[in-house]
């Protein structure tokens, strides 16, 4: 056997480029390289903080957490916790058991009860999953919780900037194959089959349905989506109060693939927790009725209010898909928003460097409520959806609320990026000034032309910004290429963050998934 010290004199021969080759080649593999850091020193120095920088937390890993971070606590980066509740009958999906209030409110006690010691530095991201293997039994197969993927992984095209990802769905194989063969079009759409398949779709929306046992007579239930996570024995808001206080944490994550709706109260009781908080990620569902969608409106007007004062990002995201419109009844096409979420966002943004907000408030209601005197002294991005702009909007409306955009803008000092876009199926549109260029950009599937009023106001706003003449950017976009909202972020390339990468991949499966089978 060739004695240690020679291996590692020999490894230290090589030249540097070609060891940090290698090592390149390993860390861009997906498998695990923890036993490669046994190999030298110089191997260990690379590795290691690699494999401390994003670590999956499950209940089963929580006895153990704080001695597998102890040493290297300062090399963490990102926690996914990961909490898979117990499987439910068909029509009981409004239940949630005492086992899973118990497995959720011990979790995050235990998780917190190991953070809370440790010493503030750097960014700490916590992102949160919450899912149940019925989630995929009682709705479709193609449903996946998967890790979240660091913007630095993904290039400027949104393509995966290496291995694509690899698929982790809780359901067995057996159960896939046999909901397969349910929707196959040999077998054909049955009355039933087909209300069945409407139900598994609808994540958010309540109806009536005939209970898989077969006993007669018909059950209303709750889908997963739309059930409040209350964490019983005690009240949630409770349990959130006593956590203990985490500094480490700076960033949270709510992402689109826990389709449970978290409660507003829950949310704002887990940030109080958090007193370092400086971003939060937050992708909910929207509900598929109208009256359902106000109530949870004006609870969510009540988080935005809450906000605290230490936030810098808010990267907000409405999820929902075009297809369920098709299948549901009395479900509107289009999601409404809000005027007075729209306004309560606008005030919360005063104090914010970026905020994204998509398909929950309106540009045109965001910049209705800015008054000429207010002031966002740190504010570096901003993206927000607007149902204005679409082709068979009049060119005079979509001036007027480029006119307010631009009015709006003389309050930011800082600004290097403002995003106004909407996209659905067979639209996408996206006006992007930036005024270290002295640019606007339009790139839409349909011309606009951008009124001389609104290009002079972008021209006025120096000498904070852009002096002098304002270039306009036109880029017509393809109609074929924008099939549901996902296409159309591709497509128009977002400089601001929208979403994220991981839950742009999840839509664009799942539109994949319902073309295929509808």
């Amino acid at each position: 056997m060739t004695p240690i010290k020679e291996t590692e004199a020999s490894w230290c021969r090589l030249p540097a480029d070609i060891w940090l080759k290698i090592l390149g080649l390993l860390l861009d593999d997906d498998t695990s390289c923890a036993g490669a850091a046994a190999v030298s020193r110089q191997w260990q120095a690379v590795i290691k903080p690699r494999n401390f920088a994003r670590i999956k937390i499950t209940p089963a890993r929580l006895a153990d957490f704080d001695f597998m971070t102890y040493r290297n606590r300062h090399l963490v980066r990102y926690l996914w916790l990961c909490l898979e509740l117990e499987e439910c009958c068909y029509p009981n999906f409004r239940r949630v058991t005492i086992a899973d209030h118990h497995l959720i409110s011990t979790s995050f006690r235990t998780l917190f009860g190991n953070l809370r010691s440790w010493d503030p530095h750097g960014n700490l991201t916590l992102d949160i999953s919450i899912y149940s293997p019925s989630d995929m039994k009682f709705e479709t197969d193609y449903l996946t919780v998967e890790l979240d993927i660091p913007a630095c992984e993904i290039n400027n095209n949104n393509k995966w900037a290496g291995k694509e990802i690899r698929r982790r769905c809780v359901l067995d194989d057996d159960l896939k194959a046999h909901f397969r063969s349910l929707m196959s079009k040999r077998r054909g759409w049955g009355h039933i089959e087909k209300r069945q398949y409407g139900e598994w779709l609808a994540a958010g929306f309540s109806r009536r349905v005939r209970p898989a046992s077969g006993m007669g007579g018909e059950e209303e239930y709750t889908p997963m989506s739309s059930v409040e996570m209350e964490f019983q024995p005690e009240p949630g808001h409770l349990i959130w109060r006593r956590l203990p206080s985490v500094p480490v944490v700076t960033s949270v994550l709510l992402r689109q693939q826990t389709r449970r709706r978290w409660h507003t109260k829950r949310i704002s009781g887990l940030l109080s927790r958090l007193p370092r908080i400086q971003e939060i990620h937050y992708e909910p569902w929207r509900e598929w009725l109208q009256r359902r969608q106000d109530l949870q409106d004006d609870d969510f007007m009540d988080l935005v209010q809450s906000l605290p004062s230490t936030l810098k990002n808010l990267v907000l995201f409405g999820i929902f898909n075009q297809h369920y419109v098709a299948i549901l009844r009395d479900c509107p096409p289009v999601r409404a928003p809000s005027l007075n979420l729209s306004q309560a966002i606008a005030q919360a943004s005063l104090n914010l460097e970026c905020l994204s907000a998509s398909y929950l408030a309106d540009a045109s209601f965001f910049f209705d409520a800015c008054d000429p005197s207010m002031m966002w002294p740190n504010l570096r991005s901003m993206a927000l959806t607007s149902q204005l702009l679409r082709p068979d909007t009049s060119k005079k409306t979509i001036n007027a609320l480029l006119q307010k955009a631009a009015t709006a803008v003389f309050g930011m000092p800082k600004l290097e990026t403002l995003e106004i876009w909407n996209g659905r199926k067979g639209v996408a549109a996206l006006l992007r000034y930036q005024p270290s260029r002295a640019t606007l950009t339009w790139k839409a599937t349909w011309e606009l032309d951008i009124s001389s009023s609104v290009i002079q106001a972008f021209e006025k706003i120096g000498p904070t910004h852009c002096v002098g003449k304002c270039d306009v950017v036109k880029e017509l976009l393809d109609v074929g290429l924008i099939d549901p909202h996902g296409d159309a972020i591709n497509v128009l390339k977002h400089v601001c963050t929208i979403l994220r990468p991981i839950s742009l991949q999840q839509i664009l499966t799942e539109e994949k998934f319902l073309q295929s089978t509808t």
